[in-house]
């Protein structure tokens, strides 16, 4: 069962296992994820390490938006809103069609909608991501899990920073900073990475493959740690040598198998 009370590509719940123990929190105060997704490695690190300051970073605002409103109001008033629009477009084609209304691959959508669009089915973002029938369910929504309201409890806490940046912003404050921890789940390089550049809003303007093939990640302070598949083109930017873990991981969606690295700057913590 899913921690984030929507569903989510991406999810890293089923990994953590094999980052937990590469993570050593002595003189640590920050934990960040500049692409933080479901935030699934903060949450779990969270659930031993309350204290710490997270700062959770994407750059896909209607994700955020849903953050802000888990963060801001009663989780049962949110899912009776979500119910409201389930019991209107309770039907495939009505639900497509208003899918395609609420553009539901856009940048910046009202987060209620966008959280019952991705309740009803799981469709993806960019490409073919209205076929969306063999996911759509007619039951009402049911209130979230007891993991699900840990979850929201986690992303209430006042030590929770919620924010809609380009990744720079947060490393630039960071990167030199030994009680810091970065953790990176960037898009697959060999992806469309344009939705993860900046979008030239600050004086940021970088690429995270780019950047860190030009700044290597050992000439930081702070403790970083990027989770990618293990292909060449990512081994020859982070360096073989980084590398302090390897797993395997399964696709439930397309139902294949990749094998993933942990590259770090702080390899001398392998165990």
């Amino acid at each position: 069962m899913s921690h984030f009370p929507i569903y989510f590509i991406g999810n890293k719940r089923k990994e953590f296992k094999y980052i937990e123990p590469l993570l050593n929190f002595d003189g640590i105060e920050n934990i960040i994820e500049p692409f933080c997704g479901s935030s699934a490695i903060s949450f779990n690190i969270w659930l031993k390490h309350p204290h710490l300051n997270f700062y959770l970073n994407d750059n896909f605002k209607t994700l955020i938006n849903v953050y802000n409103l888990l963060k801001t109001n009663d989780i049962n008033d949110i899912f009776d809103k979500i119910n409201e629009y389930k019991l209107k477009y309770n039907d495939p084609v009505e639900f497509r069609k208003f899918a395609k209304e609420s553009n539901c691959n856009g940048d910046d959508i009202d987060p209620i909608i966008y959280m019952f669009l991705r309740k009803s089915s799981r469709f993806r973002l960019g490409g073919e991501t209205l076929k969306m029938e063999n996911h759509f369910s007619t039951k009402l929504f049911t209130k979230p899990t007891k993991l699900q309201l840990k979850f929201i409890e986690f992303v209430k806490s006042p030590n929770v920073n919620i924010s809609n940046d380009d990744w720079f912003v947060l490393f630039d404050k960071f990167k030199n900073d030994d009680k810091s921890i970065f953790l990176f789940d960037p898009p697959y390089i060999d992806s469309d990475n344009t939705f993860y550049n900046s979008k030239a809003r600050n004086k940021y303007d970088y690429n995270v493959y780019e950047f860190f093939n030009l700044n290597k990640i050992n000439t930081f302070n702070s403790h970083i740690y990027f989770i990618l598949e293990l292909i060449d083109k990512n081994t020859n930017i982070f360096g073989n040598d980084n590398i302090i873990t390897t797993y395997d991981k399964y696709y439930g969606y397309s139902h294949k198998t990749t094998t993933h690295a942990i590259y770090t700057n702080k390899i001398y913590l392998k165990i």
